[in-house]
């Protein structure tokens, strides 16, 4: 199992998108220890706490640690796994999403639960800064989230 959409649960985009530009003014380059000394200056993030942020996830009932990632536009999140996360709940905000790349199969969806614990990527072609409002999952599996949020699907 990739990545499930969640067409049955609805977010306030244009809401959320203010709260992302709020959320923006603290953002910083993401830095991960597997590599030393990358520029990921081309993609931003900032872990920014609101109440409507944790309406989203007491929806879910997962833990409340949401972030706004930004990825510049033409640029591309090489493959990876997500450090010490199953799963999550994401939210794609941008009007013309790209989409994500899971084991090779693009999947196009502004609303999931997707595995993380797999390979995956994203090509950012355009000229759109693609923005995303992730709520990472680290102590459960894609299956046990999506079985116990079906009414979500």
């Amino acid at each position: 199992m990739h990545l499930v959409e969640l067409k049955n649960y609805e977010i306030d985009v244009p809401r959320i998108t203010e709260i992302a530009k709020e959320a923006e003014e603290f953002a910083v380059s993401y830095k991960d220890s597997r590599y030393p000394g990358y520029d990921f200056s081309w993609w931003r993030i900032s872990e920014y706490k609101h109440s409507e942020l944790k309406k989203i996830a007491d929806d879910f009932g997962i833990e409340y640690k949401p972030r706004f990632y930004w990825l510049s536009a033409n640029y591309t999140l090489p493959p990876h796994v997500d450090n010490d996360t199953k799963c999550s709940i994401n939210f794609v905000l941008s009007p013309n999403p790209a989409p994500v790349n899971v084991e090779g199969i693009d999947y196009f969806y502004t609303k999931g639960i997707l595995n993380t614990s797999v390979l995956h990527s994203v090509q950012n072609k355009g000229h759109e800064e693609r923005l995303l409002l992730k709520f990472s999952i680290f102590n459960e599996s894609i299956e046990k989230v999506v079985s116990r949020n079906s009414k979500f699907l």
